[in-house]
């Protein structure tokens, strides 16, 4: 009695690592012996990964248009049909009517100026000078007195300041060397 186990899961764990070696073993040898085919098939997924996406995502799309066109009736259709065509004729008369509104007032700055170019011109005849140089704002605030002159403005740089003298110390100062020195010959 004592020739037989006692308990069979004693015996289940030497089964799993024979299957474990065998199955790690049989696909190295599957790796040597067709490695090279392996890795140009994954070369070749990976290079036709894209248009083989593009086409499924095509067919997928495709599929479901289907499904939808499938799924509701003319009649639906033809009420989402005449509401886009009532929106469509909406939006139309909206533009149609904002446009009429814009030539409308385009029709009447042209009219304005049409008069002042009129009075302008009778303004000449009678001799009273040909297109005044004074604004109409300016007109009604003051029109004999040349406009104030602004406030004088912060500097915008101290007066000492040199470009090349640098703002960070005398570390940073350009320094020019001599021009011309006669001994070396050359130079001005």
């Amino acid at each position: 009695m004592n020739n037989q186990p006692q308990d069979i899961g004693d015996q289940v764990p030497e089964q799993d690592d024979i299957l474990e070696t065998s199955v790690i073993s049989s696909s190295i040898a599957a790796v040597q012996q067709y490695g090279w085919f392996i890795v140009v098939g994954i070369l070749c997924v990976l290079y036709y990964r894209k248009s083989i996406q593009a086409k499924w995502q095509d067919m997928k799309r495709k599929r479901d248009e289907d499904i939808y066109a499938k799924k509701y009736d003319a009649g639906t259709a033809q009420s989402r049909q005449e509401a886009m065509e009532a929106a469509r004729r909406r939006m139309q008369e909206e533009h149609a009517g904002a446009a009429a509104a814009w030539q409308s007032q385009q029709a009447e700055k042209e009219m304005v100026k049409r008069q002042e170019k009129i009075e302008d011109w009778e303004k000449h005849t009678q001799g009273l000078g040909y297109r005044s140089k004074i604004k109409k704002n300016d007109e009604k605030a003051s029109p004999s007195q040349p406009p104030p002159k602004s406030t004088k403005s912060k500097p915008l740089r101290n007066n000492d300041y040199s470009p090349l003298a640098g703002a960070a110390g005398p570390a940073c100062q350009i320094t020019f060397g001599r021009r011309g020195g006669g001994s070396r010959g050359g130079g001005g």
